[in-house]
């Protein structure tokens, strides 16, 4: 991940060596302008980097739905509103400066609205590198009663699905951004600061898809605005959990009957605290 990994780099140096001050500040605004000219015209390169360290699998736990039972059977992935997300510090950023400088003058901005209008304008989806996690498992997936799906990213060759996949950094620090270069790469930071978590959630390894909800990227890419998905990766396997029932495992037999797609259970071990998929065989009745 070249360019996120020299950007963590950047950030930790200028603020660092300008302890942060103005000085660090502006060194990291530099820094960040021109790299991201050289992203700009080099938009193939930088898939090709990112598809060589993206992980064969990538994993979306979800209860077993109506709306989950939709995305596996369309191959979609459904995008959600920051704004809804669990974590209140997600998206979110300290912005260095009071005031924007447009060409109209100085605009004085209330940096809680920014960071509001960032969030409404992105759609994300949520994947993790893990696909046995306990509290994940809990939370994300009925309580150990719903599913997770997995993704083989080993043959992605969509350049827009490639283009906004991104991976995670945890921190305990709010990425600061001045609010000047806000408004000149206004894009380019939703995307930095959506891949920043808190340490806390470091256990997720998470992945994202992050989309800027535009009118013209709604045009150009079929994102569905109806139910708010798009095309996914494809499916290579789902995983059932631990608590499922036997209609949640029948169901997911029809509904993947004609298709190359693997069926687990995942099983408690009776040794340590982790779970193990059993592989279900497709005629298997339990």
């Amino acid at each position: 991940m070249l360019f996120i990994r020299d950007y963590e780099k950047l950030r930790r140096y200028c603020i660092k060596f300008g302890n942060d001050s103005a000085m660090g500040e502006n060194m990291l605004d530099n820094h960040l302008s021109k790299y991201i000219e050289d992203l700009s015209e080099n938009v193939d390169f930088y898939n090709w980097y990112k598809k060589q360290e993206l992980p064969n699998k990538l994993y979306k736990y979800r209860s077993f739905n109506q709306y989950s039972k939709d995305n596996i059977e369309n191959n979609t992935l459904y995008y959600s509103n920051p704004l809804n997300f669990n974590d209140p510090y997600d998206c979110s950023c300290d912005f260095q400066q009071k005031e924007i400088e447009d060409e109209n003058g100085i605009v004085f901005v209330d940096k809680d609205i920014i960071i509001t209008a960032i969030k409404d304008n992105l759609r994300i989806c949520s994947l993790s590198e893990r696909n046995d996690s306990l509290p994940m498992w809990a939370h994300y997936s009925d309580n150990h009663q719903g599913i997770c799906i997995e993704y083989d990213l080993t043959d992605i060759d969509d350049k827009t699905m490639l283009s906004y996949l991104y991976p995670m950094f945890y921190t305990n620090d709010l990425i600061k951004i001045t609010a000047n270069f806000a408004k000149k790469h206004m894009f380019f930071i939703s995307n930095i600061i959506a891949m920043y978590k808190n340490e806390d959630w470091e256990y997720e390894k998470e992945w994202r898809f992050i989309l800027p909800f535009t009118e013209s990227f709604i045009k150009d890419k079929k994102f569905n605005m109806v139910n708010s998905t798009m095309l996914s990766p494809k499916i290579s396997a789902i995983y059932i959990g631990s608590k499922a029932d036997y209609k949640t495992e029948q169901e997911l037999r029809d509904l993947i009957a004609d298709r190359d797609i693997k069926l687990y259970k995942m099983k408690e071990n009776s040794n340590s605290y982790n779970l193990i998929p059993e592989e279900l065989q497709r005629g298997e009745k339990r």
